[in-house]
């Protein structure tokens, strides 16, 4: 199918999962041994005792790549989701939500639990995750995969080389064989660090983009820098975001920077990220990756992510 006149932008490939927000003091963390801005994991009987002991919770459908999904969807970019959803209420409240945003979705599948994960909020604008486990490994059929030929680009969480590898390199097989454009995001800096490797030889496979912050990057090698991620990953283009304040977009060509000016007193730090990343993949699609689209990219995505993070939740409102 020619890219240029397929239905989607863009497939989406990540985990289901549904977010429960509570905010919290750092002594509650400190009580349950969390650290703060990681994801914990803890047995069934602690997540229960931490879900009776805060005062109040929201459920939404939730996990990164499903932000950025929604925020993509909502500024008009075309999205499909491949992913696995349960027939459960937590998947039923994850796809009707996704659903009413526009972003195409699979069938809720009765095999397949859909993964609660706990989001603590703490009064300095930080997130820890704590969940039971994790979600069950994704597994496609050929059949499903044949929909990323709906798609130009195929954007890949971060979070699917903890547990679902070889899933990833044949997405990764599939969506070359349909001409898809790769993108990978680096999702937090303890999935690179305990995942390297498998960071690294998914990106030597052909990814064409990657998406992260500088901490996340430098995990990739230790003592590497932003600069020299070039050096290492050639034919790969990088868009890392260093703080509140810089952008910096590297290829072995070109070196953009972009400085902004900070946001005071944000009301709620959660999908930041998220929102930068729908940002500037908004324009990257509009013009496969041109310079003007990168430059146009990094200031709507600093425009999203100053939303977000102004008000309570991790999505565009």
């Amino acid at each position: 199918m020619n890219p240029e006149i397929r239905p989607f932008d863009v497939t989406v490939v990540g985990e289901s999962l549904v977010d429960v927000y509570a905010d919290v003091s750092d002594d509650f963390l400190a009580k349950y041994s969390l650290e703060k801005t990681a994801r914990e994991t803890v047995t069934e009987d602690v997540l229960k005792q931490i879900k009776a002991e805060v005062k109040s919770t929201v459920i939404k459908s939730g996990g990164s790549i499903a932000n950025t999904a929604f925020n993509l969807s909502k500024i008009g970019t075309k999205v499909q989701f491949l992913t696995k959803i349960g027939r459960d209420n937590a998947g039923k409240i994850f796809a009707q939500e996704m659903l009413d945003q526009g972003v195409r979705c699979p069938s809720l599948c009765s095999k397949y639990k859909t993964f609660e994960l706990m989001v603590l909020n703490t009064p300095d604008k930080e997130r820890t995750m704590v969940g039971n486990g994790s979600p069950q490994p994704l597994n496609f059929s050929d059949d499903e995969l044949e929909s990323l030929k709906l798609s130009r680009f195929v954007l890949i969480e971060g979070f699917m080389l903890l547990a679902n590898f070889n899933t990833v390199l044949k997405i990764i097989k599939k969506a070359k064989a349909f001409d898809c454009k790769i993108i990978l995001t680096l999702s937090a800096p303890f999935v690179v660090e305990q995942e390297a490797d498998k960071f690294n030889a998914v990106i030597q496979l052909g990814v064409d983009l990657v998406i992260g912050n500088r901490d996340e990057a430098r995990a990739l090698k230790t003592g590497i820098g932003v600069k020299e991620l070039p050096e290492i990953h050639e034919k790969t283009c990088w868009v890392i975001t260093h703080g509140a304040d810089n952008v910096f977009y590297e290829t072995a060509k070109w070196h953009f920077k972009m400085q902004f000016d900070q946001i005071p007193k944000p009301v709620d730090k959660n999908g930041a990220g998220d929102a930068f990343a729908a940002g500037f993949l908004f324009h990257y699609f509009l013009k496969n990756g041109s310079k003007n689209s990168v430059l146009n990219g990094m200031e709507l995505g600093h425009e999203l992510a100053g939303q977000v993070i102004m008000t309570k939740g991790p999505r565009l409102v």
